[in-house]
């Protein structure tokens, strides 16, 4: 015993690492810390980008009313508030915390879409010198795309931002997210879709708010599937 005790020789040499286990760890590289806040400022630039792009695109083809300025500045601002409440509660983390909460998200979501159905009801004035009704500029198709074209983008750009960093129930902050986006669509409707009373503007508005929060419910998942499918080293 005391001469295995002195006999460093006699222990058997540790095995030499395989080369793959080396090729990984000089492969190893530093990881980057999340700024959520820098992810948020991200997506609400694409849905201001497609907003601008799209209204601009309305005012060439004379699809915006004469909305009077006071109106028309009050509707962007409710509908910009909400934009950034639902967008805050589905991509911040609580404090000291790094994920979202997707609990949260999902109540945001919730909320979200029964505020954004009822705003159309509360701002329903009519543009200056214009009739109360006017069948011909109810352009429905063309109000939908428009809602695809500023919706799809911010669900997209959300979900890329936020790829991999929802393991749990990511449908309820996708869906956040989408809500979100509604409302962005809902403003380009609002301002932009050739539509002069509440009752023929409400399925169009809900469309686009439904419509993006579905998209977003079904589209973060898939982003975030990588987590569970991510194979362990071993």
């Amino acid at each position: 015993m005391f001469r295995a005790m002195t006999s460093p020789s006699s222990e058997p040499a540790p095995p030499h690492p395989s080369d793959a286990l080396l090729a990984a760890v000089a492969g190893m590289r530093a990881v980057r810390t999340r700024r959520p806040w820098q992810a948020v400022l991200a997506v609400g630039l694409v849905a201001l980008a497609c907003l601008s792009f799209q209204l601009g695109l309305a005012v060439v083809r004379g699809g915006l009313g004469p909305w009077s300025y006071p109106w028309a500045m009050k509707v962007t601002l409710v509908w910009l508030s909400l934009f950034a409440l639902l967008l805050t509660a589905a991509m911040l983390p609580p404090r000291r915390q790094v994920l979202p909460d997707d609990r949260r998200a999902g109540l945001a979501a919730l909320g979200g879409m029964a505020v954004l159905m009822a705003l159309p009801f509360l701002f329903h004035a009519l543009p200056s010198g214009a009739a109360a009704e006017d069948e011909r500029w109810a352009r429905w198709r063309v109000c939908l795309q428009a809602c695809a074209f500023v919706s799809l983008p911010t669900v997209l750009a959300g979900a890329v931002a936020l790829r991999g960093l929802v393991p749990g129930r990511a449908w309820r902050v996708g869906a956040a997210i989408g809500a979100a986006a509604g409302a962005v669509a809902g403003l380009a409707v609002r301002l932009g879709c050739p539509v002069t009373t509440a009752v023929s503007l409400w399925p169009v508005h809900t469309a686009a708010v439904v419509s993006s929060t579905l998209l977003g419910a079904a589209l973060l998942p898939a982003f975030s599937g990588s987590i569970r499918s991510r194979p362990r080293h071993r």
